[in-house]
């Protein structure tokens, strides 16, 4: 577990360092435009998912129940059955994005001499992502046998070729929009032969057969991913229909200031997201054994706790976002960068509230209780959609309304549905853990207050190395002070237990592993 947990951070991090050195460097060698039309072919390769969701993300459950109950050819004929339904979207993808790239220029907005670079590239993208399904596929193998850290091994490899290939490309020849859809195709290659040796490797018995191959059994997996592919539809719709929008609305080049001012968010999104996973096993468990008391209390506990990580790196990154973006982006001159500046601003804010609450959502999941929170973000996706595109054709705002829009609906979903959701999971009154949000919420607006009255005292000029220090300083404070205005004595002391007992965790597990050799 402790492998499995400190590989998916090291992952984590790659990937992130990646993203930091590739973004610029691309935006820079391709100009607005070009980049901007790379991430809208990422967003509308990815609507894919929205067919394939409902197979794929829940076949490593039922292949990995079947095989721990001892029934390896029922697992085989699961995973039998989910390679051959791959092979029929890979078709179908195949089919509908031949059609798409010889159509291009009437669906989407381009300059004429970035066509051909384009279908190129979208080509490439469409390859890739049918690729990826079958990469998928192999690792659900990986998570039956509990050894995730070769997943993520394997990932961090793919990531460090596609850099360096990325890097090779766009630095020794003209820049094209393709290259980056060749490398992604080139480093899911990597994935695939991998992939491959780890299936061999691991040597379960689960095999694949053409004659293992059963209808009913897609039908189970397609009745349990169902609202998983609903929530992929309206993931899709929030954070790929506004590219196409601002795309087909106002300009191909303000695609790409769309995408580069939400790169970090969405880093800070995801990161939100894979802390809050911690808490899950423990509120599970308590909730298997009928303990609401102790569930609600631990609960209460992990929404302070994840404030607590989270909330000091946003503050710093707030306060010191604007020379971020300027060292970050030196090819842009003062009036972007403070443009791409506020934009990313308003996109943080839902990243702010999510970091006040997000553990209230692993409830969902715990209870078992989808329905409703699928029909919330579909509800939630057409208000951003239908808002974005109104504001749009009726005024002259252009990025300011859509980033506006999506950002109240992603509030408003939460305040009005989200803290209130996970109150009726538990049959708690509505309000139980808004007080829990609001004190979240007020210590981030204290912290940053502080921040920014010691930011205009002692910053002069900037440099990375300053940047550096000043974030860490800023984030240091930060933990001090939240550590005593968050949490209560008992509190503490029980955040504190549990950092020692993970680290104590690890260096047995390590003392374990130098005793076996």
């Amino acid at each position: 577990m402790a492998l499995n947990l400190i590989s998916s951070i090291i992952v984590f991090a790659i990937q992130v360092l990646v993203n930091f050195l590739l973004a610029p460097f691309i935006l820079r060698s391709l100009g607005d435009e070009a980049y901007g039309l790379l991430t809208l072919a990422n967003s509308l390769v990815s609507y894919g998912y929205i067919l394939t969701m409902v197979i794929n993300s829940v076949s490593g459950r039922f292949i990995a129940f079947e095989y721990h109950a001892g029934r390896v050819l029922l697992a085989s004929k699961y995973y039998s059955s989910v390679l051959v339904i791959n092979i029929i979207f890979s078709l179908l993808i195949c089919l509908s994005s031949a059609l798409f790239i010889y159509k291009i220029d009437a669906i989407i907005n381009l300059s004429p001499e970035l066509k051909g670079d384009a279908q190129i590239a979208f080509g490439l993208y469409f390859a890739n992502f049918c690729l990826g399904l079958f990469n998928g596929i192999f690792s659900a193998l990986a998570f039956v046998v509990n050894k995730v850290y070769l997943i993520a091994f394997r990932s961090a490899l793919a990531s460090l070729v596609f850099a360096a290939l990325v890097f090779w490309l766009y630095y020794f020849l003209e820049p094209m929009i393709s290259y980056s859809a060749f490398a992604a195709l080139i480093s899911s290659i990597v994935v695939f032969i991998s992939s491959l040796f780890i299936v061999k490797k691991l040597g379960l018995g689960v095999r694949f057969r053409l004659r293992y191959t059963r209808l009913r059994l897609l039908k189970v997996l397609f009745k349990s991913g169902a609202f998983n592919s609903f929530n992929s539809l309206s993931y899709s719709i929030i954070n790929g229909a506004d590219l196409l929008l601002c795309n087909l609305l106002l300009n191909p080049a303000m695609v790409g200031i769309m995408a580069i001012s939400k790169s970090l968010i969405i880093t800070i999104e995801s990161f939100i997201a894979m802390l809050s996973g911690v808490f899950s096993p423990k509120l599970t468990e308590l909730y298997a054994k009928n303990l609401k008391a102790e569930l609600v209390y631990n609960l209460r506990f992990a929404l302070r706790a994840q404030a607590f990580i989270c909330l000091p790196p946003i503050c710093a990154f707030v306060g010191l976002g604007a020379e971020f973006y300027a060292l970050w982006l030196p090819f842009k001159n003062e009036e972007q960068i403070a443009f791409i500046y506020a934009l990313a601003m308003i996109a943080a804010a839902p990243a702010l509230f999510s970091a006040c609450m997000y553990p209230l959502l692993s409830l969902n999941i715990i209870v078992n209780s989808l329905r409703r929170p699928a029909i919330a973000n579909l509800i939630m996706a057409l208000c951003t959609f239908c808002s974005q595109f109104a504001l749009l054709s009726l005024t002259n705002w252009g990025l300011w309304a859509m980033f506006v829009c999506a950002s109240v609906c992603y509030m408003a979903r939460i305040v009005l549905f989200d803290i209130a959701n996970a109150a009726r999971n538990l049959e708690l009154k509505k309000s139980t853990f808004f007080i829990d949000f609001a004190r979240n919420l007020v210590a981030f607006i204290a912290l940053l207050a502080i921040i920014l009255v010691l930011k205009n005292l002692i910053l002069l000029s900037f440099s990375w190395l300053l940047l550096l220090l000043f974030g860490a300083l800023f984030c240091l404070f930060g933990y001090l002070f939240l550590f005593f205005v968050l949490f209560n004595k008992e509190q503490r002391t029980l955040f504190l237990e549990l950092i020692k007992a993970k680290l104590l965790k690890v260096k047995n597990a390590n003392k374990r592993d130098n005793s076996s050799l």
